[in-house]
C-alpha cells in the first residue's frame, strides 16, 4: 500500500494529502489520481544557467516547487509520472506562471491538492 501521511482529505471537499509511491503499481495509481487543474507539491531540479570569465555554464539546482497541473505522462519502463503545470510559488530560479515538469519518483514524497476529492480518488490509495 502506498504511503501516504498529512491526510486533510473529505469525499467531496477541497483538501491536499502527501503521498510517497514505493512500489510501480504505486506510480501507476499516481498518474491515475492527478488531473488537469490539481495542485502538486515536490522537489524538484531546475537547470540554472551561471557565467563566469565569458564561460556559460548549466547547473542543477534542487528546488521546492508547486505547480499547477496541465499534462501529466506515464512512463511503464522507468515507472515514472512527469507532470507539467505553471509554477504557482515565488522561487528565484523559476518565474511564477512559468512552465516546469516535475518527475514522480518511487520512494519520493509529493503533495497533492485537489478541489474536490471523489471517490474513485480515494479509493486509489486507501483501499488498494
Amino acid at each position: 500500500m502506498m504511503k501516504y501521511s498529512n491526510k486533510k482529505i473529505k469525499l467531496g471537499c477541497k483538501g491536499s494529502i502527501k503521498l510517497v509511491p514505493e512500489t510501480p503499481e504505486d506510480s501507476w495509481h499516481v498518474y491515475n489520481l492527478l488531473c488537469n487543474g490539481d495542485f502538486i507539491r515536490a522537489v524538484s531540479f531546475r537547470k540554472v544557467k551561471s557565467q563566469s570569465k565569458n564561460k556559460i555554464s548549466g547547473v542543477r539546482k534542487k528546488i521546492r516547487v508547486k505547480i499547477k497541473i496541465e499534462q501529466t505522462e506515464f512512463d511503464p519502463k522507468s515507472y515514472k509520472v512527469r507532470v507539467r503545470g505553471k509554477n504557482q510559488t515565488e522561487n528565484p530560479y523559476i518565474p511564477l506562471g512559468s512552465y516546469h515538469t516535475i518527475e514522480i519518483l518511487l520512494n519520493r514524497q509529493f503533495e497533492v491538492s485537489k478541489k474536490e476529492w471523489d471517490k474513485l480518488h480515494l479509493n486509489r490509495f486507501l483501499l488498494k
